[in-house]
């Protein structure tokens, strides 16, 4: 259950912040006696912003139930649509670009990588009042210290890289393959839902690297946890009392998001 806010790409970064405050509150005025915005108020009420090119704001106007907002001081310009919150949503939706600054892409400081790559601690800032993964789950771990030399195990990480149920990133110079976050050997990890995770983006020819960049970054979608906390089972307050198969659906749509705007 979500909410969509679309902006129109071409509006100045300040407009378009006023336009999704306004569309936020308007959205729930408009819509606040459907039953399913009272669902959705219920908790956690998510919304998706979103940015638009002529073409797809356009189509977006064919959807039903909605409210187009409009700038007095850009010469009643139309800036904004919001959406009434629903379960299902149209296939376009999935593929427009989430309105936010470009992702940090960056690979972790290079250093002695012989054994373990330290340094990947998650990007930007997140609670730590609150149970979270350990900062050793973020490590990269060599395959040569994983391994220890046995061929045997060779055979069957590649068996299992090859399955999607484990993955290993590069560094950005190419000098080190087959490092492996660590979080994925913890006993707690949803390995189904890694699993998915890594078949998304190799379906859409995307390097797992970029799916590292998203696990270890805080997202609000996710109550301001990582996506290393989510899969090992650590969830915000305002998730924790969801079934684990609306959680699990809810994590596979932030994926397939970000692999929408990884492709733009």
């Amino acid at each position: 259950m979500k909410m969509y806010i679309l902006v129109r790409d071409d509006i100045p970064l300040g407009f378009a912040m006023v336009a999704v405050a306004h569309a936020s509150l308007a959205g729930y005025l408009k819509f606040q006696n459907d039953p399913q915005t009272k669902e959705w108020l219920e908790g956690p009420f998510f919304k998706v912003v979103c940015k638009a090119n002529t073409k797809e704001f356009a189509n977006a106007k064919l959807v039903a139930d909605h409210l187009v907002l409009i700038e007095a001081a850009l010469e009643q310009q139309e800036v904004a649509i919001v959406f009434k919150p629903r379960r299902e949503w149209p296939r376009m939706f999935k593929y427009l670009r989430l309105y936010r600054d470009t992702p940090n892409t960056s690979m972790p400081p290079t250093g002695n990588h012989e054994h373990v790559l330290k340094g990947t601690l998650p990007n930007s800032t997140k609670d730590t009042s609150v149970p979270c993964a350990a900062a050793g789950s973020y490590e990269l771990l060599s395959f040569e210290a994983l391994s220890q030399g046995d061929v045997e195990v060779d055979g069957e990480f590649r068996n299992r890289e090859a399955r999607g149920e484990i993955f290993s990133v590069h560094s950005r110079e190419g000098q080190i393959p087959r490092l492996y976050p660590a979080f994925q050997f913890d006993v707690s990890v949803d390995h189904r839902l890694l699993r998915d995770a890594v078949v998304r983006y190799r379906q859409a020819d995307l390097d797992v690297s970029f799916l590292w960049d998203f696990l270890r970054t805080v997202h609000q979608s996710l109550g301001g946890m990582t996506g290393v906390d989510f899969l090992l089972g650590f969830h915000a307050q305002t998730l924790a009392a969801l079934p684990k198969h609306e959680l699990r659906e809810h994590f596979r749509e932030l994926i397939d998001e970000e692999v929408a705007h990884q492709l733009w």
